[in-house]
């Protein structure tokens, strides 16, 4: 796939701001949402969002045609569907454009 525009979410964590990285490093324009900009990554265009909302992640993902989910919800809201939902309201904010998404998984998927 060549360079284009690649949206991250969940900037602040550690996939997210190292994905964001090499993004940048390989020449992609590089669009990071979270709540806070915490760990400014120079290069990425900061998006303020919340996980929560669908609505935020489709307003950060913009015309991007790769999206990586890096959103990591703190073990202990695992349960009772939150991870679920999270991951649906990301397979909602994608769409149904054609875009890449990438979920890196863990030591739990």
């Amino acid at each position: 796939m060549s360079e284009g525009t690649v949206t991250i979410l969940g900037i602040n964590g550690h996939i997210g701001r190292f994905a964001a990285q090499a993004f940048v490093d390989a020449g992609w324009t590089v669009r990071g949402m979270g709540r806070t900009d915490k760990y400014a990554v120079p290069g990425v265009e900061f998006v303020k969002g919340d996980a929560e909302s669908a609505a935020d992640m489709q307003r950060a993902i913009g015309d991007s045609k790769v999206v990586v989910n890096a959103l990591n919800l703190p073990y202990d809201k695992w349960f009772g569907g939150a991870l679920e939902a999270q991951t649906a309201r990301v397979i909602e904010a994608v769409g149904t454009a054609g875009r890449t998404l990438i979920y890196p998984g863990n030591i739990y998927n």
